[in-house]
């Protein structure tokens, strides 16, 4: 009889021990405390003023059109984030606020840079040479052989009239040459949107093979050519470029 009570005492407290390591372990999850809202805050408030104060169009100086309503988006999810929000939380959420801050400072419509410019032909109604250099461009008609076509002013990429030339059959401007134009170091900043895959579809050149060019190819891949002291120098873009479509192109 001795042995069947000390039995069931043992029973009973291992029972007890049991019940309360594991309501112990239940009461004592840790709790991960909020974290300090205060630099993605001031980062919301920087982004909000540079929101407000931008302008949306088509021309130098303003934003593109639909930016606004982007990076705004981006504020109203950062502004989202609760105070009771861990630290983890709320630095992810300003690493993704500053990412659309740096995007949509990139929509902001600037001028080239004019240090060492030799020419910017803003195809502005004309072929002028806005640099002041004297390089403008006069307008020609294009060899019987290709349609014997003239440039055609036509939109730009904002949508704006008379703001960019097409060239179809041939046509294209013709910039008098001078050495300004062949300089030991070159580079070359446009704006493209082709209607069709065509071999040698040029945009600028100076002598084709004997001095420089830049055009798409077969592949409709830009491709830029030039003669130098150590022979031709070639290289295209890859993926190919999509037809109807505007892209900037640079070489240097």
């Amino acid at each position: 009889m001795k042995k069947s009570i000390n039995f069931l005492m043992l029973f009973s407290v291992i029972l007890a021990f049991s019940v309360y390591v594991t309501g112990c372990k239940s009461d004592d999850d840790p709790v991960e405390p909020a974290g300090n809202k205060t630099a993605l805050n001031t980062l919301i408030t920087e982004c909000e003023t540079l929101h407000d104060a931008a302008v949306e169009g088509t021309s130098v100086g303003f934003y593109e059109e639909g930016s606004k309503a982007t990076f705004q988006t981006s504020i109203d999810a950062a502004k989202a984030v609760p105070s009771s929000a861990t630290q983890a939380v709320m630095d992810a959420a300003k690493v993704n606020l500053e990412a659309s801050k740096t995007v949509f400072e990139g929509k902001y419509i600037q001028n080239v840079s004019t240090d060492g410019l030799v020419a910017q032909w803003l195809f502005d109604g004309d072929a002028t040479d806005y640099t002041g250099n004297g390089n403008d461009g006069v307008l020609t008609v294009g060899h019987e052989q290709f349609g014997a076509g003239m440039p055609a002013l036509t939109t730009d990429r904002f949508g704006n009239e008379n703001k960019a030339y097409a060239f179809n059959e041939g046509g294209f401007i013709n910039i008098p040459y001078t050495s300004a134009l062949n300089p030991a170091n070159i580079s070359i900043s446009l704006w493209v949107n082709a209607t069709e895959v065509r071999e040698s579809n040029r945009f600028m050149g100076l002598q084709s093979w004997n001095g420089y060019k830049f055009q798409l190819q077969s592949a409709n891949k830009s491709f830029f050519t030039a003669a130098t002291d150590d022979g031709i120098y070639d290289k295209d873009t890859d993926p190919p470029l999509e037809i109807l479509t505007w892209y900037h192109l640079v070489e240097w």
